[in-house]
């Protein structure tokens, strides 16, 4: 039986991969990835741009500083086999 595991790591430069979850499908993995991904950036701009914003960060420079966030992150769907 093969399974597909959502992965993400949270920094690329110092860290794994981990399990998000696991699913039947692919497209069930990518969509979790997906929700992943609009999660963390939500988050980040709830959390980092109030942040920008008290040391006087224009708007342009929070989305900027929140894309290079997310470019040190990464995400993937990986084939596994289950044995019985």
């Amino acid at each position: 039986m093969i399974i597909y595991e959502a992965l993400y790591n949270d920094c690329i430069f110092e860290s794994a991969f981990q399990t998000i979850s696991l699913h039947l499908s692919k497209e069930g993995a990518e969509e979790a990835i997906e929700t992943h991904k609009k999660n963390k950036l939500q988050y980040l701009r709830e959390t980092l741009a109030e942040s920008f914003k008290k040391d006087g960060y224009s708007e342009k420079e929070i989305e900027k500083e929140l894309e290079e966030y997310m470019d040190m992150r990464a995400w993937t769907v990986s084939e596994t086999e289950v044995l019985p």
